[in-house]
């Protein structure tokens, strides 16, 4: 990858990395990217070349310009490209764990497989993610709301100068806040700080957690089941499909004990974010000659505690959340329209 490709991060889209800032890139929707590798997987799974499976399975897709993107790619792959670097032009387009999950299942024989396990994360996590989207959206709404009613009431009641000197401080000092955010998110500790933060939060970041470890240990038994590379390698290629910082540093701790002469078990030992029951199941696994199976084991187990994570957020989204933001934008609404109302006459 060269200096100025872009990366995926999990909160901005993507980072230039001969910059280190942020590119805002508009990222496809979850429900058309899983039927896009529901459609790959079954044209793949039944022989189909993969540039004629490409040009199908863009359908799913209604932008003129993605269409366009994949039909680039297809004739790539035609000319020989390897398909996973065919489809990299839409990198910053697909969820951050698309590609590199791709790349592992291309690199292992096993595409039309991690197609499937794609189509079910893409489909499992598309209204989620717009609950969590939501989430976060909800109360920027509410505070600019708020602040648009102390700026109305301003012009309303004050004289024209201080109006104008409210405006340009909340200027000065909340764009002051997000070019200091975006300085500290383009440096490597500062993604990593905000990635850690990221884990803290109750409830996102568990379920963050969880989907990490669930998309890690699915493409490493990929990769183990498959052989023909070392076992820190497959860690490493594995890790890429973690987007968070904080969580990908950990999970590499294995590789590094196993490159020191570690066993498997020892590597992965030493990750602070994977359950001491995993662990265990690893080395027993690696006692009885039974690895491939803990990692099968592993594997499902964290689908079923993301599949429960994300019951519980829709839960508490649907009965908490939504009365928490609905009340407070209520009462700025109405405190909108009394601010007019008490300064509006329809004889002015």
């Amino acid at each position: 990858m060269n200096d100025n490709q872009q990366k995926p991060t999990g909160i901005l889209g993507s980072y230039n990395r001969r910059t280190g800032m942020p590119t805002f890139v508009r990222k496809i929707p979850l429900k058309p990217v899983s039927v896009f590798a529901g459609n790959l997987a079954t044209c793949i799974s039944t022989g189909v070349p993969i540039p004629t499976a490409l040009r199908t399975a863009a359908k799913a897709f209604s932008n003129v310009e993605l269409k366009n993107l994949i039909e680039e790619a297809a004739d790539q792959t035609e000319a020989g490209v390897e398909f996973s670097e065919a489809l990299k032009p839409i990198e910053p387009r697909l969820p951050d764990y698309f590609l590199p999950a791709l790349r592992c299942g291309d690199q292992c024989g096993r595409l039309d497989e991690t197609l499937r396990y794609l189509e079910r994360q893409c489909a499992m996590l598309a209204e989620p993610a717009r609950k969590i989207r939501n989430a976060w959206l909800g109360p920027l709404v509410v505070f600019a709301l708020g602040w648009v009613v102390g700026l109305l009431a301003r012009f309303l009641l004050s004289p024209a100068i201080a109006s104008i000197g409210y405006v340009a401080r909340g200027i000065f000092i909340y764009g002051g806040i997000v070019v200091l955010f975006l300085f500290v998110y383009s440096t490597p500790q500062g993604r990593m700080l905000v990635d850690r933060i990221k884990l803290t939060i109750p409830l996102f970041g568990p379920v963050g957690q969880d989907l990490a470890i669930n998309r890690f240990f699915h493409v490493f038994n990929l990769l183990y089941a498959t052989g023909g590379m070392r076992v820190e390698a497959m860690i490493e290629l594995s890790c890429q499909t973690v987007a968070n910082i904080a969580v990908r540093h950990d999970l590499m701790t294995a590789a590094d004990v196993i490159k020191q002469g570690g066993s498997i078990s020892d590597g992965f030992a030493k990750p602070e974010m994977i359950a001491e029951e995993h662990k265990t199941m690893i080395s027993v696994g690696e006692e009885s000659g039974k690895l491939e199976e803990a990692f099968d084991w592993i594997s499902r187990i964290t689908a079923e505690a993301v599949d429960r994570r994300l019951n519980i957020f829709n839960q508490i989204y649907r009965r908490i959340f939504l009365p928490l933001i609905a009340i407070p934008m209520v009462i700025t609404v109405v405190s909108l329209v009394r601010v007019i109302m008490a300064n509006w006459s329809p004889l002015d």
